[in-house]
């Protein structure tokens, strides 16, 4: 990476995902967001600011990579967790691709850049991983 480039690069622990099952819709909430999204939010934008109380928001284009990692499920074999580790296998489970990127994205909204738009360049994986985690990385480029 070149040196005059700046990035933000930290893991949420734990099902930062959330289970957005629009059944669980807040109270008050018009037309809503499920409740669990809010705490998501915070959880991403708590532990931005953990790692990066000093941060300066990206002016120009950015490019954001989201790998979220998906616990291994109980009661299978060894073989088949070789598989998930090594990404031969991948989660197929909600929240869709689509869905983790979008909240990623606004979440980090005014912290680590001004606004969503400017994010030119997004990669999103999910796999799977021995705990619930999501890594994210900002960057400008």
């Amino acid at each position: 990476m070149e040196k005059n480039k700046r990035y933000y690069e930290f893991e949420v622990p734990g099902n930062s995902f959330g289970d957005f099952d629009k059944k669980n819709i807040h109270p008050g909430e018009p037309g809503g967001h499920p409740a669990n999204e809010k705490l998501y939010q915070y959880g991403i934008i708590n532990h931005f600011l953990l790692n990066y109380p000093k941060y300066k928001k990206f002016a120009g284009r950015v490019r954001v990579t989201i790998i979220a990692q998906f616990k291994i499920p109980v009661n299978i074999t060894q073989e088949e967790e070789k598989k998930m580790l090594e990404e031969k296998v991948s989660p197929l489970q909600r929240p869709d691709m689509d869905n983790i990127s979008k909240r990623v994205l606004h979440s980090l909204k005014n912290f680590a850049y001004k606004d969503d738009s400017q994010v030119t360049e997004l990669i999103v994986q999910k796999v799977y991983n021995k705990l619930d985690k999501i890594y994210i990385k900002v960057e400008e480029y």
